[in-house]
C-alpha cells in the first residue's frame, strides 16, 4: 500500500476510470487551510484555496503517456513531486478525482499516530 495504507477500494476504482477516459488522474482533497506562498520567511502571496486542491494517490496513467513523460523529464533535467507533474509538464491533461480525507499519508511520526486513531475512532473522520 506504500505510503497511504488507508486507500479504499472505491477511490482507486474511479481514479482509475478517469484515467482510462482522459489518460491520467490523480485523487485530491480539498485544501482546507489558507495556504501562501513563502519566500524568504514572508508570505508573498495567498492563494484562492477553494481553487487549490492537496494531491493524493493514488494515481493512474496510460502506460506510455507515463514512460514519455519520465523520458522526458530524464532528457531534460525536469524534477517533480509527482508522476502527475511530470505528466501536466508536457501537457497532457489529468483528471482530478475527488479523494478521501481518511486516506492518510505516513510521512512523519504523528502520522502514525492519527491512522491509529482513525482505526480505533473511523467515524471521526467521516466528511
Amino acid at each position: 500500500y506504500g505510503a497511504r495504507p488507508g486507500v479504499s477500494a472505491e477511490l482507486l476504482a474511479r481514479v482509475l476510470v478517469a484515467a482510462g477516459r482522459v489518460g491520467a488522474a490523480t485523487a485530491y482533497i480539498p485544501v482546507t487551510d489558507s495556504i501562501a506562498r513563502i519566500a524568504d520567511d514572508r508570505v508573498d502571496e495567498t492563494l484562492a484555496r477553494d481553487q487549490m486542491g492537496a494531491i493524493q494517490t493514488p494515481q493512474a496513467f496510460a502506460r506510455q503517456l507515463l514512460v514519455t513523460a519520465h523520458e522526458r523529464a530524464l532528457a531534460e533535467g525536469l524534477e517533480a513531486d509527482d508522476d502527475a507533474a511530470l505528466v501536466m509538464a508536457m501537457g497532457a491533461p489529468v483528471a482530478a478525482v475527488l479523494g478521501d480525507y481518511r486516506n492518510l499519508k505516513l510521512t512523519r511520526a504523528d502520522d502514525m499516530t492519527a491512522l491509529r486513531s482513525w482505526l480505533v475512532t473511523p467515524e471521526r473522520y467521516q466528511r
